[in-house]
């Protein structure tokens, strides 16, 4: 028989279910604080003022470049994370669910977790993405950009 434990609110503390926020104070400020280094160094290291603009402009483009690439992730649900010894014969209760924000709709992917990494004031998670297309996926998320709880329940399963 598979047990449920479940919050206060009645959701299952078992499992992760996120709305994602869109944008990320700390994911502006770490950009700010990258294009502030790169000024700095091309300023310490004497470098003609074209050459600055065109690395500006080129770190500008890299960073449109993976943004547009990838639509914004903006649901995260976990499957059940302390009860998986019981489905080991059913690999879709190990999966979990994406919801992007494509331009025309919204597009549930399905993916198996390979790896969590925890790098203060974001979390690095690798995915495998098994529908729509088979492909791997990095997501990294701000702390800002889930609430509380999610967050806590990200970095111990980032620990773990």
């Amino acid at each position: 028989m598979d047990t449920h434990i479940l919050n206060n609110d009645g959701s299952d503390a078992s499992r992760i279910d996120a709305p994602v926020r869109r944008v990320s104070h700390w994911q502006i400020v770490v950009m700010a604080a990258y294009l502030l280094t790169l000024g700095l160094i091309s300023l310490f290291i004497h470098v003609r003022w074209w050459i600055f603009i065109l690395l500006v402009i080129l770190s500008f483009m890299v960073l449109l470049w993976m943004y547009v690439r990838h639509s914004p992730l903006i649901h995260l649900t976990s499957p059940q994370l302390y009860h998986q010894e019981h489905n080991q014969q059913n690999q879709s209760h190990k999966l979990w669910q994406l919801l992007f924000d494509k331009p025309e709709h919204h597009e549930l992917w399905e993916a198996k977790l390979v790896q969590c990494r925890d790098f203060g004031k974001c979390i690095q998670l690798n995915f495998t993405i098994s529908h729509p297309m088979p492909e791997t996926l990095l997501i990294m998320l701000w702390q800002d950009q889930l609430d509380a709880h999610s967050w806590r329940r990200l970095k111990a399963l980032a620990k773990w």
